[in-house]
């Protein structure tokens, strides 16, 4: 029987939170059923997504969701549904306009933020596939690549001065099974918090594109994954 899975926590609060929101003006309801619908939430949401994914990714019409994004929607519909709201009172945000609205937020909040910074956000980059590479020495101090996963991958080692937006000049694509050889001869040392301006490694996948941006404590580099053109 699988068990709980990353994001978890995070499905558990916004199904308890849902379950009081829709209770909202027909009665209260107990801290047991919140609890219940909350690790009901936290079981199945995550496992539904995993299952949906290689579907949804099928289907090259429908937009890529990211983690980002879905926080960003769970907080919008939390607050459409709870802000106007008053105790006692009916209900004046219906819950599918606050759905609809968060929907509307969760898609446009990053491309707007994309284009006033000038760089992809995190809410718009795409998960990287790092689990999928095994690296080993390669001759003259290269690394050599290796495709773990059933399915084609984008390997990118980027260098000082390559940082998002632009992705990594230096990336190969390696089907499953593949090895490619990358060059790191131009600094020995990976990006670290000690040795900051070192390569970082990053695995997407295709069309995402490798590529860096600076780590949240503003020390070294994290390895992250653009949007496909």
């Amino acid at each position: 029987m699988p068990g709980f899975s990353d994001g978890s926590v995070f499905f558990g609060l916004i199904g308890g939170f849902l379950a009081i929101i829709v209770a909202h003006g027909r009665g209260s309801i107990s801290f047991r059923r919140v609890l219940l619908v909350a690790l009901a939430s936290a079981y199945v949401l995550p496992h539904l997504l995993a299952w949906i994914q290689p579907y949804w990714r099928a289907l090259p019409w429908l937009p890529e969701i990211t983690g980002g994004m879905a926080f960003l929607g769970a907080w919008f519909a939390l607050a459409a549904l709870t802000l106007f709201e008053r105790k006692g009172q009916p209900r004046r945000v219906p819950i599918w306009a606050g759905l609809l609205f968060a929907t509307g937020m969760a898609f446009a909040v990053p491309v707007l933020l994309d284009s006033l910074t000038g760089a992809y956000q995190r809410p718009s980059l795409r998960a990287d596939v790092n689990g999928c590479v095994r690296y080993t020495p390669g001759a003259e101090d290269n690394l050599d690549a290796t495709n773990l996963c059933d399915y084609e991958i984008v390997v990118g080692l980027c260098l000082p001065g390559e940082e998002n937006p632009s992705p990594c000049t230096q990336s190969v694509t390696l089907a499953t099974g593949g090895t490619a050889s990358l060059d790191r001869a131009a600094t020995q040392q990976s990006s670290v918090p000690g040795h900051p301006n070192g390569y970082t490694l990053v695995a997407c996948r295709p069309p995402h594109r490798p590529s860096r941006m600076t780590h949240t404590t503003g020390r070294g580099y994290d390895g992250v994954c653009l949007p496909g053109d």
